[in-house]
């Protein structure tokens, strides 16, 4: 089966990537190391392909796998303990609970103001939440989390939060398509 089987004809892009980062990825042979770069290049390449082909949501996942496969590749598996150790976990849990409060009440705030004009989208209706405090809402509620399953799905949160941010900037900063005639 080729590239111009019928039926593959869309995928001869994806073939073509696959076949160069084959080409171009040093392997040593007969070694499980070589196995795991070729592995995680190809793993990248595809992911960041089908970033960059898919529509939105999954495009920025495919960005987001493309990144942490990266990651991975470069410096292994991120085993960090959810908090220091060496913290009081009540100060710490507390803190960060205050926090999260804090950026609650500025959401809130900046929800309820209607009337001020805004530098950034005067003509449109919109309230004045903004992403900062839309993210470190989430970030410090999660971290304010000291039980493992609800630190978890806030996490989530967190990834679902950034990846609408991303997907945010993008239709922002999009090429306006020409209005057809």
């Amino acid at each position: 089966m080729t590239a111009t089987t019928p039926g593959l004809t869309d995928l001869r892009p994806l073939a073509a990537l696959i076949n160069r980062t084959l080409q171009t990825t040093p392997a040593r042979l007969g070694c499980i190391e070589g196995t795991a770069d070729l592995t995680a290049a190809l793993t990248t390449a595809v992911a960041t392909y089908m970033g960059h082909n898919l529509q939105s949501a999954p495009r920025v996942l495919g960005e987001i796998i493309a990144e942490h496969t990266r990651q991975d590749a470069t410096w292994g598996a991120d085993d960090h303990p959810d908090t220091d150790p060496r913290d009081t976990t009540h100060t710490t849990h507390a803190r960060y609970a205050h926090h999260a409060n804090i950026w609650w009440r500025v959401n809130k705030e900046r929800a309820n103001r209607t009337t001020d004009c805004c530098s950034g989208y005067p003509e449109e209706p919109h309230t004045h939440t903004a992403w900062d405090g839309v993210l470190l809402e989430e970030v410090y509620g999660a971290l304010a989390e000291s039980d493992p399953a609800q630190r978890r799905a806030c996490l989530i949160q967190v990834a679902t939060k950034a990846a609408a941010w991303i997907e945010a900037i993008d239709r922002r900063t999009a090429p306006q398509s020409a209005p057809e005639s």
